[in-house]
């Protein structure tokens, strides 16, 4: 991995930026003495965007994704067990323009195979909070034909990013993306809490075609 810019870089240049807010509640299920369940619930909203340059073409593009989850936790000693009740999609937009010297072409998210999808992977009961392990599988840009596509790398939380060098946690650069409630007032009332962080990451990465891939932010 090179971590300086060559004076003449062969490959393709891309940029990477993002925002994201989450608003993560739960709230006594039943009796509120000692209840033993709680309904959670977690909102997700994503902007970003995106630019991959080559010697044959410019690509640029904007993203938004929305998702809301429904659960419930259920105490289990020390521990918490996660039930999932429903997931659904709230928006889901992309739009890209590729510039070649043939003319220019605008795909859309009608021309990705797939499609982001929010998952709750699990909740930790640690030092007096409930943490969520969080992601959101990505799709691979550019949407246009190019010789090298890369994962577009979309949220996680903390739990999930994990403290290795080079993870995404390393690259939030505003916010925190730990997301996290208190536990102990869940007992009594409803525990709400907005997250929201920026993310952005730059690397060189070796791509399939022997060219060199450059992400920034």
């Amino acid at each position: 991995m090179s971590r300086g810019t060559p004076a003449r870089p062969s490959g393709h240049l891309a940029a990477v930026l993002a925002s994201i807010a989450v608003l993560l509640a739960a709230a006594p299920r039943g009796p509120v003495r000692a209840a033993p369940w709680w309904e959670a619930r977690l909102v997700l909203a994503v902007r970003g965007a995106y630019e991959v340059k080559t010697s044959a073409a410019s690509f640029t593009g904007e993203y938004t994704y929305g998702a809301r989850w429904a659960g419930i936790l259920e105490r289990d000693g020390p521990d918490v067990l996660l039930y999932h009740a429903r997931s659904e999609e709230r928006e889901w937009r992309v739009s890209e323009k590729a510039v070649r010297p043939d003319g220019t072409v605008v795909l859309t998210e009608k021309d990705v195979p797939g499609r982001p999808a929010l998952r709750i992977h699990y909740v930790l009961r640690l030092d007096g909070e409930l943490v969520f392990d969080v992601s959101v599988e990505g799709f691979k840009v550019p949407l246009g034909a190019c010789p090298d596509r890369l994962d577009l790398d979309l949220p996680a939380s903390m739990e999930h990013g994990g403290a290795a060098a080079g993870g995404y946690d390393d690259f939030v650069t505003a916010g925190t993306n730990r997301l996290a409630v208190a536990a102990d007032g869940m007992e009594k009332k409803t525990a709400e809490k907005p997250f929201v962080w920026e993310w952005k990451r730059e690397r060189w990465v070796a791509a399939a075609s022997g060219t060199t891939v450059r992400l920034a932010g």
